[in-house]
């Protein structure tokens, strides 16, 4: 990989980490019967993936996945765990609330949705008529999902028919404000997005590091250009061998008896010798009882 090719990688990665919050895959699973056609938005999407839409901003993409109901079945409350079902702020309004029981409802099958004062009691802030963040670029939201649930303490299927038949506009990113200051809510959601960007930052920044390290390695680990030096110059010298020749001691010296008086330490040698005529056979008996060391 060239730098050139890490650069742009790490562009991508960034820009995507940019986006991430806006970018996870929402999805349904959900059908609805005929005769539902009038809960489609302008965009021709059920209220099942209108409410997979709106779930996105705060969630991963299990998390932003509406699935189908089993036969009576019920969608389940926010949760006050950090599971996919975590108590944002985008579970925690009667839009969203409004999209999923139209959506248990459309099955066909007797789904339904808990009340409304159930569904918010895990919910630090709940957002009623209003939606309170930002709606996502790529859907609508149906006027009739914005009604007061807290009235009846549920959504209500003549309300909602009733409003559509108005066939006042949706509501989207372009003529959508979220409501700011309500409770701290909207600080919040601010606070997540952030979070949310700094994460992506980190990984693709984490990311980055392993890929220009793994470049680095690699260039390393490739061999050098031997340098060609040209046929006169490839005269290599013969190693010099270095032979060690073994000590070895020579023959034991002489010992003369001439001038020993004046070398010798040995005083019984020395008054052997000044006491005999014959040097030579007094020193021969001094040594029977003497070892003299020549060397000293």
């Amino acid at each position: 990989m060239t730098k050139g090719s890490l650069i742009l990688l790490l562009g991508a990665v960034v820009q995507f980490a940019a986006q991430w919050p806006y970018t996870a895959a929402q999805n349904t699973t959900a059908v609805c019967s005929a005769g539902y056609d009038w809960m489609n938005n302008s965009l021709g999407q059920s209220p099942c993936l209108t409410a997979a839409w709106l779930l996105t901003p705060c969630d991963t993409a299990a998390g932003s996945t509406v699935p189908p109901l089993p036969k009576n079945g019920s969608y389940p409350t926010p949760r006050r765990d950090n599971s996919d079902l975590s108590a944002t702020p985008c579970r925690c309004n009667s839009v969203i609330y409004s999209l999923l029981a139209a959506c248990a409802t459309c099955q066909g099958g007797g789904g339904q949705i808990p009340p409304w004062p159930r569904y918010i009691t895990n919910c630090t802030d709940s957002t009623v008529e209003d939606y309170p963040i930002n709606i996502p670029g790529g859907t609508a939201v149906p006027v009739w999902a914005f009604q007061d649930v807290s009235a009846s303490n549920t959504w209500d299927l003549t309300t909602a028919q009733e409003v559509a038949a108005k066939g006042k506009s949706d509501k989207t990113a372009d003529n959508y404000s979220p409501p700011g200051g309500k409770d701290g809510t909207q600080s919040r959601i601010i606070i997540l997005a952030v979070g949310g960007i700094v994460g992506g930052l980190a990984g693709a920044t984490v990311i980055a590091v392993s890929v220009y390290c793994c470049w680095r390695s690699k260039q390393k680990r490739k061999p050098r250009p031997l340098i060609d030096f040209g046929e006169g110059n490839k005269h290599v010298e013969e190693p010099v061998a270095h032979v060690v020749t073994p000590f070895s001691v020579g023959p034991r010296p002489q010992v003369s008896t001439e001038g020993l008086l004046q070398y010798t330490r040995c005083p019984r040698l020395n008054l052997a010798l000044h006491n005999s005529d014959n040097p030579t056979q007094a020193t021969r008996r001094a040594l029977n009882t003497v070892t003299i060391n020549p060397y000293a």
